[in-house]
């Protein structure tokens, strides 16, 4: 969570306008003139909201917020008053925590708190430049453990019904700490020593974050008297300089020279190269450094035999790794005093001036004291670097990543687009990146990842060699992609620029696997693959080939449709089983068309001639739809049809007609005639007999046998006609040997 504010202790000083921040006075008898303000300010950016209550009594769960000072630091807390100034708009009550008892009767004491409620009738609102402060009466220290620091911590009370807390934050820690050191103000001499503090190097450090910074304090003694020291390592006795830097986990406290961590991670005394403590010190030969303790303190106390500060000398503390990223501005190193002979116990100040820049030979260098360039920024890894702000919207640059992901960045901090232009158009960019990540060239609204926005008829995003230029275009007719030289496209993947897979020739052919096709679109495969290719993710319509030829049809297990004209029904379907529909897609036969009555099915026709298949009511039909014959051949005769139906509906079998009738006349005496027929051919029927005889004799019968039979290669009619001697004719049908089967027998 955030900081929401920081608090501390202003001490008045008696007889002076000065005060004293984070001190407290060590007295076992305060008055009410005895005071110490604490005093609350948000951070940058928050506001605290205190919240008027109904009730008006102030306890441990109905406050605004509660002091906790550890055990053995305030002087009968109970005591404890709130300056007339907040009469009637404050409370406070103070309680003392109950230990582990000491006897059957007494409890060791343990942390106090003090409790107070904002009883204003309106929200008190506490912002960066008015803080909270409240002045407590008869506040001394206890002596018992002489100086020494201590801990006291501010709690706002959980419930939003007392305290608020706003700002850029989502959460606010509620709970903040601040050091205070209880001192003696006075040992009975002259109220202060003649004592300075400063820095005999120069007091810059480089507030980047991660340069480590080198400094050397200075304590001397600018009196002309000695400064007489009790030497050892604890005690009240004892003479002791306390150093200590002011910290915050806000890096916008000015006032701070870093976070806590960094703060505890000095090393004095330090060495210039800032990897520990310096062994070879001078000063320890006198003086004994210990810290740093939980408050960020380092103590320096006299060492035996050293008893004395002569006029004129000084102390040199060299302080190394010190690195801070805080704002840019001065923080005080406290080098507080105490246990001088003569002397109260105070403080002394030395300021260390936090910035970025450093300036040499010409050349000035922000957060490295070498600058190289003109202008040379260097920062710790991930962090931004030249920054320009109006307040709200930030540009910036920045390194990302580490010694193994390096990566440089320009563009904005903050929540805005980053625009390129020239010749001053800020107000028309050339170029937008939008914060969600879209690239607009001549657009500063783009809906896709890339957007180039261009007047009709004009290129835009081009790429080019310098002879072959690629690029896009947009015109009347719609949107284009190709090359605006002679040359062909090409499109590739996985790196295969000079490899296509899709080729456009300047002749406006396309090749798929090849780059010189030969056809409009010619795809280009190894025998036995799959060519081009449509599916859903579960059908597969696909062209193939292999040694045995093209194919063309579904690799899914999937029926093959044809329709014409965006049919939503197919009009020829390919079943998986191989039959074949026209107008239907449920064939049940090899071959099955479907149409309605008295339409036409299966057509054969050179445009003159037309062979068709028929379906009425009356049946189902075959012929010629023209005025033309309808042939019938076998083992391909096209030129001799075995059979043949004339236009006049007459039936012809290998040309001429299957039946032929024809009379035979034999002449008189004769007992046979030649019809003329070719046995191989035909098959002879007698269909009458005639004779013309005079014999009409009553005793006479006149008898008859009439019969066709072959002699050689004809057929022969025979007649047996007793006394009869006049001639007989006989009427015979001839049929085609290829529609009878079987023989006469005699």
């Amino acid at each position: 969570m955030a900081q929401a504010f920081a608090f501390q202790f202003n001490l008045p000083l008696p007889d002076s306008s000065d005060t004293l921040t984070n001190v407290l006075f060590i007295n076992e008898s305060p008055a009410e003139s005895d005071t110490l303000e604490v005093e609350s300010k948000p951070h940058s950016g928050v506001t605290m909201m205190l919240k008027n209550v109904s009730d008006k009594v102030v306890s441990s769960s109905n406050h605004h917020f509660k002091l906790t000072f550890r055990p053995d630091t305030l002087v009968r807390p109970e005591e404890l008053l709130l300056d007339a100034s907040h009469d009637g708009q404050w409370g406070l009550l103070c309680e003392v925590e109950k230990r582990v008892p000491t006897s059957a009767d007494e409890y060791a004491l343990g942390d106090v708190y003090l409790y107070v409620l904002y009883k204003g009738a309106a929200p008190l609102e506490v912002k960066p430049s008015t803080p909270l402060a409240l002045t407590l009466k008869k506040v001394g220290a206890v002596a018992g453990k002489g100086t020494r620091p201590t801990l006291a911590q501010l709690t706002l009370h959980r419930y939003e019904t007392y305290v608020t807390l706003s700002g850029p934050d989502d959460e606010y820690n509620r709970t903040e700490n601040s050091d205070l050191g209880l001192i003696n103000m006075s040992m009975g001499g002259a109220s202060a020593p003649s004592l300075e503090a400063e820095f005999s190097s120069s007091n810059l450090v480089l507030n980047d974050g991660h340069t480590d910074n080198h400094l050397v304090l200075r304590i001397v003694n600018t009196g002309l008297v000695p400064i007489l020291l009790t030497p050892g390592t604890g005690g009240e006795s004892v003479s002791r300089f306390t150093l200590r830097f002011e910290s915050s986990e806000d890096t916008s406290d000015l006032w701070a020279l870093g976070t806590s961590s960094q703060v505890s991670s000095i090393f004095i005394p330090g060495k210039s190269d800032h990897t520990g403590t310096d062994p070879d010190w001078p000063g320890h030969a006198l003086w004994n450094v210990e810290g740093p303790n939980q408050l960020g303190e380092w103590t320096l106390t006299p060492k035996s035999g050293n008893t004395t500060l002569d006029k004129g000398m000084a102390i040199e503390v060299p302080i190394s790794k010190v690195k801070t990223g805080h704002a840019t501005g001065r923080s005080a190193l406290l080098v507080r005093y105490g246990g001088l002979t003569g002397y109260s116990d105070g403080e002394r100040v030395a300021f260390i001036q936090k910035q970025p820049l450093k300036f040499a030979d010409q050349k000035v260098g922000i957060g490295t004291g070498s600058p190289t360039e003109k202008l040379t920024v260097e920062t710790a890894e991930d962090a931004y670097g030249i920054t320009h702000s109006d307040g709200t919207v930030k540009l910036s640059t920045r390194l990302r990543g580490t010694s193994s992901t390096r990566a440089a960045g320009f563009g904005t901090q903050t929540n805005h687009d980053l625009l390129f232009y020239t010749n001053d158009s800020v107000s028309s960019p050339a170029m937008t990146l939008k914060t969600n990540g879209r690239v607009g060239i001549g657009t500063e609204a783009p809906t896709f990842r890339l957007q180039v926005k261009t007047g009709t008829g004009v290129h835009g995003l081009s790429h080019t060699d310098g002879t072959r230029i690629f690029t896009t275009y947009v015109g009347e007719k719609g949107v284009s992609l190709g090359t605006l030289t002679n040359h062909n496209l090409h499109l590739f993947t996985t790196g295969r620029g000079d490899s296509p897979q899709l080729t456009l020739t300047t002749g406006g052919n396309v090749g798929i696997g090849t780059e010189a096709p030969d056809f409009p679109l010619q795809v280009k495969t190894g025998t036995g693959e799959h060519g081009l290719s449509h599916t859903d993710g579960t059908r597969t319509l696909t062209t193939y080939v292999n040694d045995n030829g093209g194919w063309f049809g579904t690799k899914s297990n999937h029926d093959l449709h044809f329709f014409a004209n965006n049919k939503t029904q197919p009009q020829l379907t390919l079943k998986t089983s191989g039959n074949v529909g026209i107008g239907t897609y449920t064939p049940d036969h090899p071959l099955q068309v479907k149409t309605g009555a008295g339409a036409h099915g299966l057509s054969h026709t050179d445009g003159t001639r037309t062979l068709s298949t028929y379906v009425s009511d009356k049946g189902g039909w075959f012929g010629t739809k023209s005025n033309h014959d309808l042939h019938f051949f076998t083992s391909n005769h096209t030129t001799t049809p075995e059979l043949t139906l004339k236009t006049d509906g007459r039936l012809l079998l290998k040309g001429e007609a299957p039946f032929q009738c024809k009379t035979i006349t034999v002449d008189r005496g004769s007992a046979s005639g030649n019809t003329g027929f070719s046995k191989d051919e035909w098959v002879v029927f007698v269909a009458g007999f005639y004779l013309n005889a005079d014999d009409d004799s009553a005793d006479k019968d006149i008898s008859f046998n009439c019969y066709p039979k072959v002699s050689g290669t004809t057929w022969h009619i025979f007649a047996d006609v007793e006394r009869v001697g006049d001639d007989w004719r006989v009427h015979v049908i001839a049929i085609r040997r290829a529609l009878i089967t079987g023989n006469y027998s005699y």
